[in-house]
């Protein structure tokens, strides 16, 4: 008898089963569709399902709402709907929520850091300008490179004001200039007196030499042809030696022209950019050359990044 139950216990189960797998599901998407079928197979990606019409169609998980194991009714179905939709809303507040506070928190620690790196920032740059002031100060009284020491050696010497103010290729570029006019000035200035003798002797010869009319009068009358070459010729000949004085008188005035402008040039400069220079033998940033800048700077909230600045500075 005890068999016979058992049996029949056995079989009972075993037929729900049957009814429960072979039941109609409901799978809710979220496109608003349902569709009814029987899952045969799932897995992470989906699920596959037998349709009433025997054929079988594989559903992507992203695309379902809910699974529901039996048939619903479409009240049923919309309630599913509603529930599981607002579930989904209410998850999607907490996280925003959730997220929002930690984007805040992120915000006010960057804000402290950026505000601690303000602060340390002023006060280096204070600290920074303190001690240029002071090192200003101290050129002042003690400094070899005041505009009056530049300013009389670039009047005696043209370039000697900026070699001594460690401007060296400034005042190789003013002296050159000024020497190479000076010396090309003193090249021609022979010329220029030889052209101007040549010019004289030129004139003084066809004031005393030039042809008489008389000497060309024949028995059939003027000659004019025969004199007017002689004549062409001697004041051509002059003309050429007034010409050649005055571009070489041009040539020598205009070197000369060019030393004073360098003279004067070079004054200026030193007049107008010495003020500075003075400074350059206590601050370090005057110096010319290679420099190179190397620093840790904030590049966000408890991350830091490493710079380098390099550039390279000339004195002129």
């Amino acid at each position: 008898m005890k068999q016979i139950f058992s049996y029949l216990a056995i079989l009972i189960f075993y037929f729900l089963i049957v009814i429960e797998l072979s039941a109609l599901n409901s799978i809710i998407l979220k496109s608003g569709k349902t569709i009814k079928g029987t899952v045969v197979n799932q897995n992470e990606k989906g699920l596959t399902v037998k349709l009433q019409d025997g054929s079988t169609q594989t559903i992507e998980k992203y695309k379902i709402l809910k699974v529901v194991y039996k048939d619903v009714s479409a009240e049923e179905e919309n309630k599913i709907r509603y529930a599981e939709e607002k579930k989904i809303a209410d998850n999607k507040r907490k996280e925003d929520e959730i997220k929002r506070k930690k984007e805040e928190q992120e915000a006010k620690k960057q804000a402290e850091i950026d505000e601690k790196n303000r602060i340390a920032t002023e006060k280096e740059n204070e600290s920074k300008k303190s001690r240029e002031e002071e090192l200003r100060e101290k050129a002042r009284r003690e400094g070899t490179r005041s505009v009056t020491d530049v300013l009389w050696r670039s009047a005696v010497l043209p370039g000697w004001g900026f070699f001594h103010a460690d401007r060296k290729v400034t005042g190789a570029v003013y002296s050159g200039l000024f020497t190479s006019s000076l010396l090309y000035a003193l090249a021609i200035r022979g010329k220029v007196n030889t052209a101007k003798a040549e010019y004289e002797e030129a004139s003084l010869f066809y004031q005393v030499g030039r042809p008489d009319p008389i000497n060309f009068l024949t028995a059939d009358g003027f000659n004019f042809g025969t004199y007017y070459l002689v004549d062409s010729y001697s004041t051509d000949y002059v003309k050429g030696k007034k010409n050649e004085f005055k571009s070489m008188s041009n040539k020598y005035n205009g070197a000369l022209g060019l030393a004073l402008i360098v003279y004067i040039t070079q004054l200026t400069h030193t007049y107008f950019m010495g003020q500075d220079w003075v400074e350059e033998e206590f601050l370090t940033n005057g110096r010319s050359g290679l420099n190179i800048e190397s620093k840790w700077e904030s590049a966000g909230l408890n991350t830091f990044e490493f710079r380098s600045d390099m550039g390279y500075t000339w004195k002129f």
